[in-house]
């Protein structure tokens, strides 16, 4: 998602399905947020079988989770791009003859193969239909078998381009000071309908430099590797000349932050409060020992923040700001780390709710916790403002220009109502049993609520929803 906090330094994004015409305004109110046909050549033969014998620890006919193999060379000098992708896509319906694909437009395909390959297309003239994608080409593979549900494809694509600042969102980038990219590039073959997938990605990149990213990061040879085993949405690289590191751990969890300007006092800091918030959210939700997260701060004052599970990106601050503005980074992260549990609806409906209104709701209850009541009942207010004559929860548009305010600050201020109404203890009890029974819908949320508090309580509720 990209939420802004009440601290316009902090804008973060990721992929969740708001309009464009949100991000505009965000930005208006938020300055710092500116800120062919073949057969597979026999030379990849080899590649094939071992990139099968790769992926059979990572994707399973049962799980049909889609798998990135990728070698990447980094040019930084010319802010060139070259990657050899092999990816093992599995259909998530049934008869699938065309896969649509976004990739950045400045980057050119050399070779691309697959079974029942009739042409491919790659459009960089016309927009890109994707929001979160905006200077991206789209790449449409057409096959002359359709797949079937579950169905997996063995793809092959070779591509270069130059890459420098993606101007629209001002994030990726390929510099001589900071390289950082990601699926708003994308540098990537990215497809939103895949959801989630897991990745291996071998990175060489002159020897200067030093590459961290989302998953695993090892130095192997004369190349960097990052692997992903948990199914993600995202395939993150950053690197530069010089990256500070720092690590803890607390109950079986692991932190790290990683900075290029920040002070280590203030990184220290900031990771501390992380630790604190999994520490507590796994005391109320779930358990969650032997956990890793991340935060980075990217050395960039444009482009503002975003996140992926357990993992979270900031934007450049002095640390005078951090300071002045603990409370909302904090709420910030603590939003950003409650996803860890609250992922289970979907994010294109009115659903999403039960993502956005709950992480919300889970930060506020970590400021509570951290820095007292009075300090929460003044974020409860400002919620409740908020959300005066906005539509109702149930049936919203999620590409609605209200949608943020009503999931973020009108759910909020239900939940708000209901602990109030059940009891702090029922209330913690009401979010564990979610979370064990992986809620994705209102009605099955409404069904727990019911069995904790019965049917007049889930009765009320479901009419605020409406209201």
């Amino acid at each position: 998602m990209w939420q802004m906090t009440d601290n316009p330094g902090l804008a973060a994004h990721s992929l969740r399905p708001h309009c464009l015409r949100q991000l505009r305004k965000a930005q208006e109110h938020h300055p710092k947020f500116k800120n062919i046909t073949g057969e597979i050549p026999m030379r990849w033969t080899f590649c094939l079988l071992l990139l099968i014998i790769l992926t059979s620890c990572f994707v399973t006919e049962k799980t049909g989770t889609s798998f990135y193999k990728i070698d990447l060379k980094l040019d930084v000098n010319r802010q060139l791009l070259n990657a050899n992708v092999d990816l093992t896509y599995y259909a998530k319906k049934e008869r699938v003859d065309i896969l649509t694909f976004y990739l950045h437009r400045n980057l050119s395909i050399e070779t691309l193969t697959c079974k029942n390959l009739v042409e491919y297309t790659f459009n960089t003239e016309d927009p890109c239909a994707f929001p979160f994608t905006p200077e991206a080409g789209t790449l449409t593979i057409h096959l002359s078998k359709p797949l079937q549900k579950g169905e997996a494809l063995q793809i092959n694509l070779q591509y270069v381009g130059k890459i420098g600042v993606v101007t629209q969102w001002e994030i990726n980038r390929i510099t001589k000071e900071w390289i950082e990219l990601g699926m708003y590039t994308p540098w990537f073959p990215y497809q939103p309908a895949i959801e989630n997938f897991t990745y291996i990605v071998d990175v060489k990149i002159d020897p200067e430099y030093q590459i961290i990213g989302m998953g695993k990061t090892k130095k192997l040879d004369d190349y960097w590797q990052v692997s992903q085993e948990n199914p993600t949405n995202d395939i993150i690289i950053m690197a530069a000349k010089e990256i500070h590191t720092k690590k803890n751990q607390r109950n079986g969890l692991s932190m790290d932050i990683s900075y290029t300007a920040t002070s280590d006092s203030t990184a220290v800091d900031m990771m501390e409060q992380g630790l604190w918030i999994l520490d507590n959210y796994g005391e109320w939700f779930s358990d969650i020992k032997a956990y890793k997260a991340s935060i980075v701060i990217a050395p960039r004052n444009i482009g503002g923040g975003y996140a992926r599970r357990g993992f979270v990106v900031f934007n450049h601050f002095e640390d005078e700001d951090y300071y002045q503005n603990k409370i909302g980074y904090f709420r910030y992260i603590a939003h950003e780390f409650a996803h860890i549990w609250w992922l289970n609806a979907p994010t294109n409906t009115w659903e999403d709710w039960l993502n956005e209104s709950f992480a919300e709701y889970s930060a506020l209850m970590a400021v509570r916790e951290k820095f007292g009541n009075e300090t929460f009942k003044d974020l409860i207010q400002a919620k409740r403002q908020k959300s005066k004559n906005m539509p109702a929860i149930k049936g919203i548009d999620r590409m609605d220009e209200n949608a943020s305010t009503v999931l973020y600050d009108k759910g909020c201020i239900l939940l708000h109502e209901l602990e109030a109404e059940i009891g702090n203890d029922n209330f913690l009890q009401l979010l564990k049993r979610l979370i064990i029974n992986k809620v994705k819908s209102t009605e099955q949320f409404l069904k727990v609520l019911t069995d904790l508090s019965g049917i007049e309580v889930s009765n009320k509720f479901e009419k605020k929803l409406s209201r």
